[in-house]
């Protein structure tokens, strides 16, 4: 069975009501988490769990631009903590799906031997993943799971509002306030910055996609794509840095547990992999400095405000 990877980005109308674009966005979100649900509950194909979880992510991330319309949010921001528990469900999973798909191009650089001496940091990893999707295969086929699907559809179901404020001008707020947290964050970060702040910033460009991956049915689709792929390419080396940066404490993680258990020749190796994963981290830390100037620029903001602009005022 091959994943059901779903677009986030439905048809809507700058003129519409908010909350009713915001009932149809989530709706379709939810869609893929059930068409995704059972694929991920098995394992049988990583993407499943991958692509569930985007779901999940991109579904929080409107609820908490949702939120901002408290307390006339039709009840939706109430079952923003189902969402926070299966992040936090499906985080660990994916972060070690991850983890043992790159294994192979982590540890190339090493000898064969060393690549032996680490089969039991890999077994290690093997069965954390199988601790982690166990956990997560009864919250997904369990009743609470199933019951918190259930009542989510029933209140995107609700009844639709009347007129109210219109799409257009609040996505346009919105975009506006996530480009200005990109911009912000990013300009402060130099050589001193750890490790959490570009992970801040990455976590702050994944809002501004997602709400133009969610409410891109209301805005032109060139003009968003070619935002998207720039927004992407500093995503790429953010995820970069992140994945090294956790993968190499899941390592010394790891050599610390197996600890007097492991031969000698397996803590080396252990730190030798470190070694590679935290050069690599370096290395995309320094790619970041790039990839945010080329983000960065005046043509890029225009071209932003050349996106958002026709629906700050929409002739309804």
């Amino acid at each position: 069975m091959s994943a059901a990877s779903h677009s986030p980005t439905i048809p809507l109308d700058a003129c519409e009501p908010v909350l009713d674009a915001c009932r149809r966005v989530l709706a379709h979100l939810a869609d893929a988490i059930e068409a995704n649900a059972p694929g991920a509950a098995s394992g049988e194909d990583p993407e499943h769990l991958h692509d569930f979880r985007v779901a999940v992510r991109r579904t929080r991330s409107v609820l908490a631009q949702v939120r901002r319309l408290a307390p006339r949010d039709g009840g939706l921001s109430a079952h923003r903590p189902f969402f926070d528990d299966l992040a936090a469900t499906t985080g660990p999973p994916r972060d070690l799906d991850v983890h043992l798909e790159n294994w192979d191009a982590d540890v190339e650089p090493l000898s064969p031997a060393v690549r032996g001496d680490l089969a039991p940091v890999r077994a290690a990893l093997e069965h954390r993943r199988a601790e982690a999707r166990a956990v997560l295969t009864v919250a997904l086929t369990g009743p609470r799971f199933a019951g918190g699907l259930g009542s989510w559809r029933a209140t995107l179901a609700g009844a639709a509002p009347g007129p109210g404020t219109e799409l257009g001008p609040w996505v346009a707020g919105r975009v506006d306030a996530a480009q200005r947290n990109v911009a912000r964050r990013g300009r402060r970060i130099d050589v001193t910055s750890p490790a959490e702040d570009l992970h801040a910033l990455r976590k702050d460009a994944k809002k501004l996609r997602y709400l133009l991956e969610c409410f891109g049915g209301a805005l032109d689709s060139g003009g968003r794509a070619k935002f998207v792929r720039r927004l992407a390419a500093l995503q790429d080396v953010l995820g970069s840095h992140q994945d090294a940066t956790v993968h190499a404490a899941t390592i010394r993680g790891i050599a610390g547990e197996l600890g007097d258990a492991a031969s000698p020749a397996v803590l080396v190796a252990a730190g030798q992999l470190v070694e590679i994963l935290e050069q690599r981290s370096r290395h995309a830390r320094q790619a970041f400095d790039t990839a945010f100037a080329d983000y960065d620029r005046p043509k890029v903001r225009r071209r932003l405000r050349r996106l958002i602009d026709p629906i700050r005022d929409p002739e309804c």
